[in-house]
């Protein structure tokens, strides 16, 4: 048997970044460019979602929404996630 040279493995999410910190500031500060503040345990609830469905997540608890309709006088809409996506990539 041959001898190992190396082991990747993919834990990021897992053992690497443990409570998905990276992320969680990044939504924090989009939906800040926004003009709405969103904690981090708003960030952290709908972890795991593809980004989008994400945002629509956060988007569509009640509190975030009075905090959007505040900031933007309009009810968020599943359209203004790629808003807040794009925000989030900066």
């Amino acid at each position: 048997m041959g001898r190992i040279k190396a082991v990747v493995f993919d834990w990021a999410g897992t053992m690497v970044d443990f409570g998905s910190l990276a992320p969680v500031g990044a939504f924090v500060r989009a939906f800040a460019e926004f003009g709405v503040t969103v904690s981090a345990a708003d960030a952290r609830k709908p972890m795991g979602l593809r980004k989008w469905d994400h945002i629509a997540a956060m988007l569509a608890e009640p509190q975030i929404a009075a905090r959007w309709q505040a900031a933007q006088g309009a009810a968020p809409m599943r359209r203004l996630c790629n808003g807040c996506m794009m925000s989030s990539c900066r």
